[in-house]
C-alpha cells in the first residue's frame, strides 16, 4: 500500500507517518450524514463478540454562542461531587467555549437533542458502552436541557426533573421501561411504559427487571417508610417488613425467579421464588446476597456469631459455614462453588459446595496492614489465591501450588481477570517504586514481565489480546500537570510520546494496536470521555504509531473483518471505516 509523509510531528523532531484517507481501504458504511453546520465531534462502535456490529454512538453539534448554561456543583466524573444542597442548576456565569453549543446524540442512525450536555443517569460512570443494552438497541442516560434534566431510557424520552439529588431509578427490558422518580418526601410515583402505576407512596426501591423481562421486582412502602412490601408485577408477595436492604433483592442468575431478603421485629427471612429458606438459626443483618449458576451466598448474625450460608436454588439446600463472606464471597468454577469467608479464628478460609477446606490461613501468618486473601476462579475450573505474608512477601497459588510467573517480590495484587480463549490469568503486580518511577509485573499466558514507569489506572491503560502480548501505556510526568503517554507492547516502546493518549485497543493476536492521541499541552482531558469538555479537543487515530489524517472515533478491533473499525467523516458523510 503507498503511503505519503505528511508532517513532522513531537518535540522529539520524530518523523511520522500520517496516512492519507484516500489510502485506507474503500470499504465504509455511512451511518449519518451531517445537516447545516454540524460538526463531528465523538464516535464509537460496539461489537459483539463474534464481530458483529452491536451498536453505533456518535455525536455532533452546532454553534449556540447566546444561549443560557445552567450548571449545578461538582458535576464532573472524576473526584468527590457534594448534593447537599439537591444538586439544583443555576445560571452559570462562567460559561465556557465548549459549552456554547447545541450537542446531539446520533444512535444506530437515530439522531436526539438537542442537548446542553448529556451523562450516565447516575453520573458517575463516562463509559458510553454501559450505558446502551445487552443487545445495542438500547440507550440509557441523562441530559440536561436547560434547568431541568431529562431521564432516556431505551433510546426514549421518559421523564424530566430537576436536580441531581431526584435522579430516577430506571430498570429496562426489551420493549419495557420502568422508572420511579421522587417528587417530595413521600410522594413517590412509579410508571412502566409510561403508565402511572404507583403514585404517594412513601418510598420505591430495588427496581429490577427478570432475565426474560417478564417480571418486574420492587420495594415500596406505601404508607410508612418502616413498612415496606416486594412486589412481582406490582402485586404484594412479600412483606410488611420494617427494612429491606438494597443488596438483598434480586432474581438468580439469568432466570426469572426472584429473591430477597425481609427483616421484622422477630428477625430476617429468606425467600427464592415462592419458596421461604428454612434458616436453622434466628439470623439478623443480612446486609448483602450473592448470585451465581443457581446458588445464592450471605451472611448473617445470631447474638454474636457470624454464620455464611449457600443455598442451592434447584435442589432446596442449604449449607451453614461459621464465619462471615469476605471480597467476592461467592466463587464458581466448572459449576462448582466456593465461599470466601473469615472465620470465628480470624482465619482467611476458602470452602467449596461441601463444606470441605480448600484453603486457610491464620491472620497471624499475614501481613499486618494488607491482611486480605482474594480468592479468583479460572473459566477453566483453576482457583487462584492471593495474599501477602507477615515478611512482606506476596504470594499467588494456582491450585494450591505456587505460581511461578508470580515470583513473590510483590507487594500487592492490583488487577487480575482471565483470558477468555485460554483461560489463563491476566494479573498485575506492585512491585516496588523507586526513583525511576512504579515497577510492575504483569502475566499474561504465563509469561511475566516487569515495567518502569507510572501506569495511572492499570484496567483503563493495559490490554490483553487473547492470542499475543500485553500492552500497556505509561505515563511519565514531563513537568507540573505536564504528562507524556507512551504506548509498550511488553517491554517494547511502540509509539511516540503524546500529550494525551486513550482508547488503546488491540488486535486478537497481539501485532496491531490503534489509540487516540493529541499533541496540544493545553487540553484538559482525561480520557476519551462524552463531555462537552473532552469532545472540544481534536484528537488523532493512531494506528500501528502511524498517525491518520481526518477526524475519527474511537477505533475497535473487528476479529471478523481482521482490521480496525472506527466512525470517520467523508465529506458530509459518518461512516464506518476499516483500516
Amino acid at each position: 500500500m503507498k503511503r505519503h509523509t505528511l508532517a513532522v510531528l513531537t518535540s522529539s523532531v520524530l518523523m511520522l507517518m500520517v496516512i492519507l484517507p484516500a489510502a485506507i481501504s474503500a470499504q465504509s458504511n455511512a451511518v449519518y450524514r451531517l445537516q447545516g453546520n454540524e460538526e463531528f465531534v465523538y464516535g464509537r462502535i460496539g461489537l459483539n463478540d463474534d464481530g458483529s456490529q452491536r451498536f453505533t454512538f456518535l455525536v455532533v453539534r452546532t454553534p449556540n454562542p447566546d444561549k443560557t448554561i445552567y450548571r449545578r456543583e461538582d458535576e464532573s466524573y472524576v473526584g468527590v461531587r457534594s448534593i447537599g444542597r439537591g444538586g439544583s442548576m443555576s445560571v452559570d456565569r462562567d460559561v465556557q467555549d465548549f459549552d456554547r453549543y447545541d450537542y446531539f446524540i446520533v444512535f444506530n442512525g437515530n439522531k436526539l437533542g438537542p442537548f446542553d450536555r448529556f451523562k450516565e443517569v447516575k453520573h458517575d460512570n463516562p463509559n458510553v458502552a454501559d450505558w446502551i443494552s445487552p443487545g445495542g438497541q438500547g440507550l440509557t442516560f441523562s441530559a440536561v436541557e436547560g434547568q431541568h434534566y431529562r431521564l432516556y431510557a431505551n433510546s426514549r424520552p421518559q421523564t424530566s426533573y430537576w436536580s441531581y439529588s431526584q435522579t430516577p431509578l430506571v430498570a429496562e427490558a426489551p420493549g419495557k421501561v420502568a422508572f420511579v422518580v421522587q417528587f417530595d418526601r413521600n410522594n413517590w410515583h412509579l410508571r412502566e411504559n409510561h403508565r402511572l402505576i404507583k403514585q404517594e407512596y412513601a418510598g420505591i426501591w430495588n427496581l429490577e427487571y427478570s432475565a426474560d423481562g417478564s417480571k418486574l421486582m420492587y420495594v415500596g412502602a406505601p404508607e410508612r417508610t418502616n413498612e415496606r412490601h416486594v412486589y412481582i408485577n406490582h402485586e404484594r408477595v412479600g412483606g410488611p417488613y420494617t427494612s429491606v436492604l438494597p443488596y438483598v433483592t434480586g432474581f438468580v442468575d439469568n432466570t426469572n425467579t426472584p429473591y430477597f431478603v425481609g427483616s421484622t421485629s422477630s428477625g430476617q427471612e429468606v425467600v427464592v421464588g415462592t419458596r421461604r429458606v428454612n434458616l436453622p438459626r434466628n439470623i439478623r443483618n443480612i446486609g448483602r446476597v450473592y448470585s451465581d449458576s443457581g446458588r445464592l451466598a450471605f451472611s448473617g448474625q445470631d447474638g454474636d456469631r457470624r454464620f455464611s450460608y449457600l443455598y442451592t436454588v434447584s435442589n432446596n439446600t442449604l449449607l451453614e459455614r461459621e464465619g462471615r463472606l469476605v471480597g467476592r464471597g461467592l466463587i464458581i468454577a466448572n459449576n462448582r462453588a466456593y465461599l470466601n469467608i473469615i472465620e470465628s479464628n480470624d482465619n482467611r478460609t476458602l470452602i467449596d459446595q461441601n463444606n470441605n477446606v480448600v484453603f486457610s490461613m491464620p491472620l497471624r501468618e499475614l501481613h499486618d496492614t494488607l491482611s486480605s486473601v482474594r480468592a479468583d476462579a479460572s473459566p477453566t475450573g483453576d482457583i487462584y489465591i492471593t495474599y501477602r505474608r507477615a515478611d512482606g512477601q506476596g504470594v499467588v497459588l494456582k491450585n494450591g501450588n505456587p505460581y511461578e510467573p508470580a515470583g513473590s517480590d510483590f507487594s500487592r495484587l492490583i488487577h487480575i481477570s482471565f483470558n477468555p480463549v485460554t483461560g489463563l490469568p491476566q494479573i498485575g503486580l506492585d512491585i516496588s517504586t523507586d526513583d525511576s518511577g512504579n515497577v510492575r509485573r504483569i502475566i499474561h499466558n504465563d509469561k511475566a514481565f516487569d515495567t518502569v514507569g507510572e501506569m495511572d489506572n492499570f484496567e483503563r491503560y493495559s490490554v490483553f489480546p487473547p492470542e499475543g502480548p500485553a500492552y500497556w501505556i505509561r505515563r511519565r510526568i514531563h513537568a507540573h500537570r505536564d504528562w507524556r503517554w507512551t504506548v509498550f507492547r511488553e517491554n517494547e516502546q511502540v509509539s511516540e510520546e503524546f500529550h494525551h493518549l486513550f482508547a488503546l485497543t488491540v488486535s486478537n493476536d497481539g501485532t496491531r494496536f490503534a489509540a487516540l492521541v493529541s499533541d496540544d499541552p493545553d487540553a484538559d482531558i482525561r480520557d476519551y470521555y462524552s463531555t462537552n469538555r473532552s469532545m472540544h479537543t481534536p484528537v488523532t487515530l493512531m494506528v500501528d504509531g502511524r498517525l491518520i489524517n481526518g477526524r475519527f472515533g474511537a477505533p475497535v478491533w473487528s476479529p471478523r473483518d481482521g482490521r480496525f473499525l472506527a466512525l470517520t467523516q467523508d465529506g458530509r458523510n459518518i461512516i464506518i471505516r476499516r483500516l
